[in-house]
């Protein structure tokens, strides 16, 4: 089983992610299993491969946070050497989402982030467009705040 790495593999330490879920329902037997370490560290490349706010602090460092150039929600800066507590949450919700439903599979991604309504009775689905983002609404309204504003429209308007 691989260890968990702040900065390397992660975004959250051992201990950080023990934290968060003793604190979440049902969560604390997923503790040292090497399932839940493998959906953390997915969790983590998926949060990675998103367009931050800032720079990253070191141009070398694995991850995309700690990150310079970032305020809080008051308008204060970020130490360039913290990664956000809600990062940090999304991280843990992601892998902890992770270990129920794969993504990666082509039905149960449409099933999870598409479905808007299913009739069983002569079978009837339909399907919504993304809006919020790849992964599940709670983690992105969790990172929103450190993403970069992607523009609404398809062309870039010229002054």
């Amino acid at each position: 089983m691989a260890a968990i790495e702040l900065g390397t593999n992660s975004f959250v330490s051992e201990f950080e992610l023990y934290e968060y879920t003793v604190v979440r329902l049902n969560a604390v037997d997923l503790l040292g299993d090497s399932q839940f370490n493998n959906a953390l560290f997915l969790a983590t490349r998926l949060i990675d491969q998103l367009e931050f706010i800032g720079q990253p602090t070191d141009p070398e460092q694995p991850l995309q946070w700690p990150r310079t150039g970032v305020t809080n929600r008051n308008g204060q800066p970020i130490a360039s050497n913290v990664i956000p507590g809600k990062i940090k949450d999304a991280n843990c919700e992601l892998a902890y989402f992770l270990l129920n439903h794969d993504i990666t599979d082509p039905v149960q991604y449409r099933q999870i982030y598409k479905l808007s309504s299913a009739r069983v009775g002569e079978s009837e689905s339909s399907y919504r467009t993304m809006k919020e983002g790849p992964l599940p609404d709670y983690v992105m309204s969790l990172l929103k705040p450190y993403l970069v504003e992607q523009p609404q429209y398809s062309a870039k308007l010229i002054p």
